[in-house]
């Protein structure tokens, strides 16, 4: 399990794919916003709780998962 979760107090998703994974496990944005290396480009701030860590954990390891 990850620990960054009780570091800040939001986790900002970068990735298309994850939103969507989040938004399937019922984790909604709290607000999008431009991104602030490429503005052409969004970025979803999700409130960072356990349940979040544990659900961004697990689309990480399916993404490894399957790059093998």
């Amino acid at each position: 399990m990850l620990n960054w979760h009780t570091e800040k107090p939001y986790y900002f998703c970068s990735r298309l794919r994850m939103l969507e994974f989040l938004r399937n496990k019922g984790f909604y944005p709290i607000k999008t916003l431009p991104d602030a290396k490429d503005p052409r480009y969004n970025v979803w701030m999700f409130e960072n709780t356990t349940e979040l860590a544990d659900a961004v954990e697990e689309f990480l390891v399916q993404q490894a998962n399957r790059v093998k």
